[in-house]
């Protein structure tokens, strides 16, 4: 008798593993696109020898329609080409490292970045061709910043105020002043906590504090700007946790992850490693979460600290438009998706930029792998004796094979194979439930499809 192994895509680790029957319980370094089972792409080399811990990256395109992407570190400050050319453009004034907590949040405003450090306060700016970063003159302090769709610098959290967000006028960087005449301006937010970020949609710009969600939106003088609230228990567990796909924000919470649809509503998304990211998130250290977007994939990238881990060590990730979850055990601090003259998504450790999804080497990391909870009979009242496998792939030999057998769940396993998966597999073993492991053998690109199992119900004996 052969039987069909088809599981459906994504992790279900909600419980224990035998309650994830038929489903993936484990995996690392693999993902479900379209419905079949892959690695990730590799990684190469983009640029090295950055000094400080990255916080942040955000790529843009300058008026000669030249890419490219700012790392801000807790000490340094950074411009980087497609080319892999880097530039330190630290300040050289009015700016010291700062804490290993903290944060810089970046933005452009056409071919000017703009940006603030969190425990530093002054908002920075560079245009192509300065040497270094300078302070922008007569802003605000402020802990993070976004550039508005009207094209105007906004600080929140200005002024040592945790709820207030300025705005300076927008054909002036430097005006701040609220006048007759022109656009500046400031407002206390409503807020029930202290602003952690910013983003812009179609309808206006998004503002999270750890505890809810506002929306601002302009409404021409003399108020400029106006702000009302969205949805409560819904914040932003750091500034760094929010991702964009379009007029759609995405975001990790305190506990849970959440999506909100142009500003008009907010949900939760079902999250089925849950307790494999919250319950073990290191809490000491959730201001370095950080969220990045894989659109080649339709994926979304949470970068977390685990365990005892101090840096981020692990990343949660969902398929958007398949609605499936994995995860992976990568040491990124930050990343972000393709696009503005950059070809792959760029992800930073310790000191190096690198290009992801590209080849299929993955320096430092471990073994892609996938693996089932447990396959029964029936309710479990009998057994399998297993005699053969069909396997299922893009390129045969790709894929090593292994099976874990139990006669109850908290049994010991016994482990069979590794079995080449290239053509009809001899098995012999019985067991009440058996999981099934799918370990890469050669480093392709391969696929699995849907294996087939032959064997023979009966009792132990």
């Amino acid at each position: 008798m052969f039987a069909k192994i088809k599981l459906p895509a994504g992790l279900d680790r909600r419980g224990t593993e035998y309650q994830s029957k038929a489903r993936f319980w484990d995996a690392d370094l693999v993902r479900w696109y379209l419905d079949r089972l892959q690695p990730i792409g590799g990684w190469t080399l983009l640029a090295g020898s950055l000094t400080g811990t990255p916080r942040a990256l955000h790529t843009w395109v300058d008026n000669t329609a030249s890419g490219r992407v700012a790392v801000g570190t807790e000490s340094n400050l950074y411009v980087v080409t497609p080319g892999g050319v880097i530039t330190n453009i630290s300040p050289v004034s009015g700016w010291t490292s700062q804490s290993a907590t903290s944060t810089w949040t970046l933005d452009n405003a056409g071919q000017l970045l703009v940006g603030v450090y969190d425990a530093h306060g002054t908002i920075f700016t560079w245009s192509p061709g300065d040497a270094n970063a300078a302070t922008l003159t007569n802003a605000p302090s402020c802990d993070s910043i976004v550039v508005t769709n009207e094209g105007i610098i906004m600080a929140l959290g200005s002024a040592g105020n945790p709820r207030q967000i300025a705005w300076c006028d927008r054909d002036d960087f430097t005006d701040w002043t609220a006048g007759f005449a022109d656009l500046a301006g400031d407002l206390n937010v409503q807020a029930r906590a202290g602003i952690q970020c910013g983003h812009k949609i179609r309808a206006g710009v998004l503002i999270w504090t750890s505890e809810d969600l506002h929306i601002a939106r302009y409404v021409g003088l003399p108020n400029v700007y106006g702000v009302t609230p969205v949805a409560n228990d819904c914040g932003a567990i750091s500034r760094g946790s929010v991702v964009m796909v379009d007029d759609m924000a995405y975001w990790m919470g305190q506990n849970s992850f959440y999506v909100c649809n142009g500003g008009a509503y907010v949900d939760e998304i079902p999250c089925f490693i849950h307790d494999d990211v919250f319950g073990a998130i290191n809490q000491s250290h959730t201001s370095k979460v950080r969220a990045a977007h894989n659109s080649e994939f339709n994926e979304l990238w949470w970068f977390y600290p685990k365990d005892a881990a101090t840096e981020n060590s692990h990343v949660a990730v969902y398929n958007y438009v398949e609605k499936h979850w994995t995860h992976h055990a990568i040491d990124r601090h930050c990343g972000i998706g393709r696009g503005n003259g950059f070809t792959n998504p760029l992800m930073v450790d310790g000191s190096t930029v690198y290009q992801h999804e590209t080849g299929t080497a993955m320096p430092g990391a471990g073994t892609p792998f996938a693996r089932s909870g447990p396959v029964e009979i029936s309710n479990g009242e009998r057994v399998m004796h297993t005699r053969r496998c069909i396997p299922d792939e893009k390129a045969a030999g790709d894929v090593e094979l292994y099976f874990y057998t139990r006669p109850y769940p908290n049994a010991s396993e016994v482990t069979h194979g590794p079995f080449d998966a290239a053509n009809p597999i001899n098995l012999r073993f019985t067991g009440r439930q058996a999981a099934m492991e799918f370990r890469q053998n050669t480093a392709n690109d391969w696929r699995v499809g849907d294996y087939r199992l032959e064997g023979v119900p009966g009792g132990l004996r």
